[in-house]
């Protein structure tokens, strides 16, 4: 009788750890992650709170940019474009264009602009550095001969090449091959084969640098200024179409911005400065409540940048370069990491 009821117990402990074992393992299996930079770090941020270094840039690398599928990593590199594999860890050259400034002549530098939604091809342009020295320290040097202008590199093939733009700020380059451009008053869908343009949201004023994409590329948020940027409203458009939603009412200049999608599209999430406060150093620090489907779930103070985990998670960095993982639905933060060197 003894010997049966310790088997029982033995059997019920067994099946209790398997449980456990098999719920720590889908748990582990739905702890998704995003990939962000502070600093010289690659990091990979969990939705259950965690934190870990993926790779150190070296002081030589600069303007390290994630692409969309998160597989690689873009930055300069002595005035060239250089890609990191996040996986392998394998970094490979891009361009080979990059001059440095001499006595007599300006730089030449390859610098990115962005990737395509689907990851495959990176878009950058060659440009001469300054010719004059802002501090007056050195003479003015001359330009050198060289093809300016915009090109695409392409992982597949692993070619170069060059494509025209029209002026303005490029801020996406979809699926189809279009490409979403903000030409300061407006901003306006650029057919790249037939060479045409459709306005797609009139009078943006300026404020179309604060724009973001649904993955799906359906969708657009940014953010609209009036003529005279006394006023900020955030709207959502459709690429399609071109329906027009409000997000938020016409607020004070810089009261709303920096609007995004989470992941599946579904919810949005952006800043609502509500005010300011005096920092140790006598400057103001602005007073900002991160607000999702229209709740504020957080404030910060001061300069922040906040990442999508999953559709419910957040990363969000403030001024210190403290990382703050914020589950939105519960306002629970999972986790907080300082990032140092």
């Amino acid at each position: 009788m003894k010997r049966l009821l310790i088997d029982k117990v033995k059997q019920s402990i067994f099946v209790i750890l398997v449980a456990l074992l098999g719920y720590s393992a889908i748990a582990q299996a739905d702890d998704t992650a995003t990939l962000l930079v502070i600093k010289q770090h690659l990091l990979r941020v969990y939705a259950s709170g965690k934190l870990e270094k993926v790779f150190s840039a070296k002081e030589q690398y600069s303007n390290l940019n994630i692409s969309p599928n998160q597989s690689y990593v873009v930055f300069d590199q002595k005035d060239d474009l250089w890609l990191l594999d996040v996986k392998t860890k394998r970094i490979e050259r891009l361009t080979n264009v990059g001059k440095p400034y001499t006595s007599q002549y300006a730089s030449i530098s390859a610098r990115f602009r962005l990737w395509t939604l689907s990851s495959d091809k990176i878009l950058y342009d060659v440009t001469p550095g300054d010719t004059d020295d802002p501090e007056g320290e050195r003479p003015s040097v001359k330009v050198r001969s060289a093809k300016y202008g915009f090109y695409f590199y392409d992982l597949k093939t692993k070619i170069n090449r060059p494509i025209k733009l029209p002026k303005g700020s490029i801020l996406f380059w979809l699926k189809d091959g279009n490409f979403l451009i903000d030409n300061r008053d407006k901003i306006v869908l650029h057919d790249s084969i037939k060479k045409t343009e459709r306005p797609l949201i009139f009078e943006s004023n300026g404020g179309g640098g604060q724009t973001s994409l649904s993955n799906d590329g359906n969708f657009i948020l940014t953010t609209i200024l009036d003529k005279k940027w006394k006023t900020s409203q955030i709207i959502k458009a459709d690429m399609s179409q071109g329906h027009v939603t409000n997000i938020t009412p016409v607020g004070k200049f810089a009261e709303y911005q920096w609007a995004t999608f989470s992941p599946s599209g579904k919810r949005i999430v952006y800043g609502h400065r509500i005010g300011s406060v005096r920092g140790k150093d006598f400057a103001y620090l602005a007073v900002v409540n991160l607000v999702v489907d229209g709740r504020d779930v957080y404030r910060i103070v001061g300069n922040f940048d906040y990442n999508w985990i999953d559709n419910s998670t957040i990363a969000i960095t403030d001024r210190t370069e403290e990382v703050t993982i914020l589950n939105v639905d519960t306002k629970q933060v999972m986790g907080n990491h300082k990032v140092r060197e």
